[in-house]
């Protein structure tokens, strides 16, 4: 959940940006924060999996 709100942080900036022009919100205007979300989002998942500790017996070292 914290990693949503924080990948997310980008696509909301621009929110509030256009909301401040008074420009429209359309999908052409917040493409950009879209796509970075989104290598965010992809950065942060394949971070988890491959730091994550792996183990193939039920012993704890």
């Amino acid at each position: 959940m914290i990693e949503i709100l924080v990948t997310s942080i980008p696509f909301w900036l621009r929110i509030w940006y256009l909301r401040w022009r008074g420009m429209p919100i359309t999908l052409y205007n917040v493409h950009r924060a879209l796509f970075t979300w989104l290598v965010l989002a992809l950065v942060v998942f394949f971070c988890g999996f491959y730091f994550h500790p792996k183990s193939y017996s039920g012993i704890i070292p």
